[in-house]
């Protein structure tokens, strides 16, 4: 009976040593020093980010603190993600690739910051922007944080498997931007020609009010009766409508800090 008690002792320390390791993983890629999200959504995000390093070799990182200015004397959130970023020695490889995305909830801050050759291209100013208004600032203005943490790192995995293929997310690659354009381009070779010979139809039938319907070819006929002596085609005028369609300059590209740094800040 003694020896029983003993051995069901030792199973329950075993599972009690195995909860509290689980618990208290230390995280390589999600530092959430401020509180907003359980253990068991830090580590699947944990998983997910771990995940697109080891596809992309880029790593995807989030940090979450209660007011930015209390770290590195930092003046910015900006300068806050650069020294986490250095402090933490985050990014893949010799060039240290990667993208932090810094939450601070004083003043409802964020910061996308991108670092190294496939995290600046990856993830270029323009994506930048694409990559919070689309993807995750409407979850966190909703609070909603796991939820926006997750479609962050959505857009993260779709814009590194874009530069993998040799086309960064751009202006001049993003799909629903130039899914835009070419309805616009249709707009203007359509509908544009189409208003024009409208109103022009219009402006001729309004010249033509002095005209009256005539029942009788009396009026037109001379006494002595008509004789066709001679027939000319002659050539009066032609209306031509030129429309100009604009064409967009294909722009972008990632601005760099001296640092190796690019961002992309605002409010959630």
């Amino acid at each position: 009976m003694k020896k029983q008690i003993l051995c069901l002792l030792a199973a329950l320390m075993l599972l009690l040593g195995l909860s509290v390791s689980a618990s208290a993983y230390e995280s390589a890629h999600v530092f959430d020093y401020a509180g907003l999200l359980t253990d068991s959504e830090a580590g699947a995000l944990e998983a997910r980010c771990q995940d697109a390093e080891d596809t992309y070799g880029c790593g995807v990182y989030i940090v979450t603190v209660n007011d930015y200015s209390l770290y590195y004397d930092a003046g910015s959130i900006e300068n806050f993600s650069e020294g986490f970023f250095l402090d933490f020695e985050l990014g893949a490889g010799e060039d240290q690739n990667g993208i932090l995305l810094a939450l601070s909830m004083a003043e409802r801050d964020y910061d996308l910051c991108a670092h190294g050759m496939i995290g600046n291209r990856s993830f270029t100013d323009y994506g930048k922007g694409v990559l919070a208004e689309r993807y995750f600032l409407s979850e966190f203005g909703s609070d909603n944080w796991y939820a926006g943490f997750d479609r962050y790192v959505d857009g993260c995995m779709e814009f590194l498997q874009m530069d993998a293929q040799d086309e960064p997310f751009d202006q001049n690659t993003d799909p629903e931007r130039l899914e835009d354009i070419g309805v616009l381009k249709w707009i203007v070779v359509i509908v544009v020609p189409l208003l024009t010979a409208l109103v022009v139809c219009l402006v001729m039938k309004g010249n033509m009010k002095t005209a009256r319907k005539q029942t009788h070819a009396d009026a037109y006929i001379p006494q002595n009766g008509v004789r066709m002596l001679r027939q000319d085609d002659v050539y009066l005028t032609t209306t031509q409508t030129r429309v100009k369609i604009e064409t967009q300059k294909s722009g972008g590209g990632t601005s760099v800090n001296s640092g190796g740094f690019s961002h992309s800040s605002g409010k959630f």
